[in-house]
This record gives C-alpha cells, structure tokens and sequence, in this order.
C-alpha cells in the first residue's frame, strides 16, 4: 500500500522522514513516498510523481509555518485532490491552527500533531488496506512504537518565523459583511421574483435580543467609525432587518459614551 507524503522546507522534511521511518513499522504493509527522497537522480519528477500519485492510496501533507504558501505544497494537494478521495488525504499540521488553513488545503480535514491525531491517520490508513490489521492488535503496535516517533518529533526545531497568516479580527468583520452584503443581495433577488402578498402575508420572525457583548463589540466598531461593520454584526447576530439594524446602532451614536456598560 503507497502513502504519498508531501513535504516542503527543513522542519517538514523532519516531519515526513520520520513519518516514512516509522509508518512500516506499526503498517508492516505501508510503503511511504517521498518525492526527493525516493526520485532516483535522472529520472523526470513529473512523471515519476504522476506515476506515485496513481499507485497511492492515501496522503499525508506535512504543514509548517513556513510551508504553508509554498506553491509546491499547494500543487501536491491539488494532484492528491484529483488522485484521491478527500477523506483519504491529512494536512497534518506541525505549528498551526486549524483556523490559519485556507484556500485549497480547507478542503481537507486537518489534524495537529499529537499521539491522537497521529492514531487516527494510523486507523485510517489501515481501514483503506486491502487486509487490515486487526484493531486491538493494531492499538497494541501503536503504543509500543509512539515512544520512537515521539521523540523524533520532538527534536524537530521550532519555527524561526512565528508571525503566520493569522487572520485578524478585522480580516474576519470584512468577511463577515461581505457575506451579509450578499444575503441581502439574494434576498432582495427572492422578494423581487415573489407575489406582493407572499411578502406582506408572510410571517414575521419574532426579534432576537441582542447578546450584551455582541452589543459592546458593535458600540465599539461605532465609536471607532465603522458604522457599517457595527450594523452588519448586529444583523448576523439577530434576526433583524437592514433597516432596524441601522435604526438601532444610529440610537447610539448620541450616547454619551458610545461603549456598552459590561
């Protein structure tokens, strides 16, 4: 059984070395790939990489800090994507957070890299064989083996980098308008294509209080001038139109003290 496993950067490689050391030992059947390591000198890297791909049976994308806008990495995930099912290809993720992966590799289920985490992939690995090891005996391996992944692991270095494509709060608010723009946008769409009588017959959903928090947090976007992202975060909160959402934030723009009161 082929286990692909892409790697990009030092810390990486650390990762994926240790990864194709110990796999075969607690999968006697595994045969793990690495693309530097195991292309033999003279041979053409796309196609030996498209002949692994084919024969592979799952993927292991090793993410670090440093790695995780590599081009090469990004194109190794979407040759898996196409080669394999989603469920069957893990970013495993050395020093990141599940909230800094974006783009192609979200389309992924990521796991971080712990004992758990790593008997999961182990499990999977195993539920995809043609003749998989029998679970108890499988968690019995497992354990005895964690000991000389663990400290493989644990001599990779830290990252010399450790700012990362955190999303910041700001990121986050513009998203979260953008995405209330265009529920507006598409409900307008709906209410143009209905009867008049549908939409003044229809139902009103009873108001949804406002969560003090959310209230200070949008009392604070106003004081600091973004009226628009204080309206748009008292809409995603509540149920309340665009037009009760702007009636309610201008009430507080005589306030004295924009902030909410804890």
């Amino acid at each position: 059984m082929r286990v692909f496993i892409s790697w990009s950067g030092k810390r990486s490689q650390m990762l994926a070395q240790a990864l194709r050391d110990w796999l075969p030992l607690v999968l006697h059947y595994v045969q793990p790939w690495l693309s530097e390591t195991d292309i033999g000198a003279g041979k053409r890297w796309s196609v030996e990489i498209a002949k692994q791909l084919e024969e592979s049976n799952f993927g292991i994308i090793c993410l670090t800090r440093e790695n995780i806008e590599s081009s090469w990495i990004l194109f190794e995930a979407g040759a898996l994507a196409k080669s394999l099912q989603k469920s069957a290809v893990v970013p495993l993720l050395l020093d990141l957070d599940f909230r800094e992966i974006s783009g192609p590799l979200s389309q992924f289920q990521a796991k971080k890299l712990d004992k758990n985490s790593i008997h999961e992939i182990v499990q999977a690995i195993n539920d995809t064989a043609e003749s998989p090891i029998e679970k108890p005996r499988l968690s019995q391996l497992f354990e005895a083996l964690w000991p000389q992944l663990e400290s493989q692991l644990i001599s990779i270095p830290e990252s010399e980098d450790e700012r990362g494509p955190v999303r910041s709060p700001q990121d986050i608010l513009e998203d979260l308008v953008a995405t209330i723009r265009g529920m507006d946008q598409r409900l307008r769409s709906i209410e143009q294509s209905l009867p008049i009588a549908q939409i003044v017959d229809a139902p009103k959903p009873e108001p949804t209080a406002l969560n003090k928090v959310v209230e200070r947090e949008a009392r604070s976007l106003l004081k600091r001038g973004q009226k628009i992202n204080a309206i748009a975060l008292v809409r995603a909160t509540t149920n309340l139109g665009l037009r009760e959402a702007k009636d309610l934030v201008e009430t507080w723009e005589g306030d004295s003290n924009v902030s909410a009161s804890a």
